[in-house]
């Protein structure tokens, strides 16, 4: 066989990626968490969540959260026939639409249509518990989720407002969703992370002990729907972690069936 001489050799000489890589950024990073939070909570804090249901008007149910800074909109629209279908399928189907709004991020890097749909399909697996499908043979409902502002737990808070988007919209659930999430800094449990301590929590380099772990649940039920692990953790961390996650779900729980007692008050009133 000829030698192929169109061929492109590679160089003699190759060098490491690594040289051009901020040796002292990881490090910069770890030192940048000295426990002390920014918004003053302490490490165990879960931030204030307040839940507006009906907030698109033109949705058959809405919902509108508020974690701390983090900010969400999410609406639920009329069921539809699932699309290109060649077979009936005895169980309805989720769409989930997962968007950033272009001023939701300003101090932080973009983020690609992937990383959108990384969510989208996280919380769409968290919501396929909560919904009765079975109800909704051979259609489709569609959830769209918009990010106005993210300041740390968008995952988490997305799936709540997405649980109360289906309760406004008088859509069967077996449950109420919950969710939460805790980052790991050095070992140190951070409950309701911001987002630059999600940053650091996911960015540090060796990843011993650094990461960050969400958890929906149906806490009447005692059934956890999902969970989302990102890093490295020792076993009995994840453990201690797994419970205090629990724990604040059952609270936030207790809050929004509060605001599901308000609606269906509301509703009696008007009717």
């Amino acid at each position: 066989m000829p030698f192929d001489t169109k061929r492109i050799n590679g160089p003699d000489n190759t060098f490491s990626y690594r040289q051009f890589i901020d040796a002292d950024k990881d490090e910069k990073q770890k030192k940048a968490f000295t426990g002390k939070r920014s918004d003053n909570r302490e490490l165990l804090d879960h931030r204030k969540i307040a839940v507006q249901l009906n907030a698109i008007t033109k949705a058959k149910g809405s919902c509108y959260i508020e974690n701390g800074n983090t900010k969400i909109i999410c609406g639920v629209f009329e069921l539809r026939e699932i699309a290109k279908s060649s077979r009936y399928n005895d169980k309805g189907q989720l769409y989930c639409d997962f968007k950033y709004a272009p001023f939701s991020r300003e101090t932080r890097k973009s983020v690609t249509e992937n990383e959108e749909k990384s969510l989208a399909t996280s919380i769409k697996t968290a919501l396929e518990s909560l919904v009765c499908l079975h109800e909704f043979p051979n259609y489709q409902i569609d959830v769209f989720i918009m990010v106005l502002e993210d300041d740390g737990a968008v995952l988490s808070t997305g799936v709540m407002a997405a649980g109360m988007a289906f309760i406004d919209a008088s859509i069967p659930c077996f449950d109420i969703i919950t969710s939460s999430t805790i980052a790991f800094i050095d070992g140190i449990m951070v409950v309701d992370p911001t987002s630059e301590e999600e940053d650091i929590a996911n960015s540090t380099n060796p990843p011993e002990n650094h990461g960050t772990i969400t958890i929906s649940s149906l806490n009447s039920m005692d059934q956890i729907s999902q969970v989302i692990f990102n890093g490295f953790i020792e076993p009995q961390l994840l453990k201690d972690a797994k419970k205090q996650l629990l724990d604040i779900n059952k609270i936030h729980e207790t809050y929004l069936k509060k605001v599901v007692s308000m609606k269906i008050i509301k509703e009696h009133r008007e009717s």
